[in-house]
């Protein structure tokens, strides 16, 4: 195997590498279904907790008030 063919070999295992570590991490960063029923979720429950604070601070004025 001449000299050119081995460095042509490596170079091609490298550029294939990348190519699917590239693959794997654009995979993980695009908004597929996993990610966008755990950002439903998220909003809920942000939601949830913003109604939580709202009553919260709707009752300390409330008590605030009648005392």
């Amino acid at each position: 195997m001449r000299y050119l063919d081995r460095v042509f070999l490596v170079v091609a295992f490298i550029g294939l590498l990348s190519g699917l570590s590239f693959k794997a991490w654009s995979a993980d960063r695009s908004p597929d279904k996993n990610n966008a029923a755990s950002s439903a979720k998220v909003a809920a429950k942000r939601g949830e907790q913003a109604k939580e604070k709202e009553l919260a601070t709707q009752q300390s004025e409330e008590e605030q008030a009648s005392s």
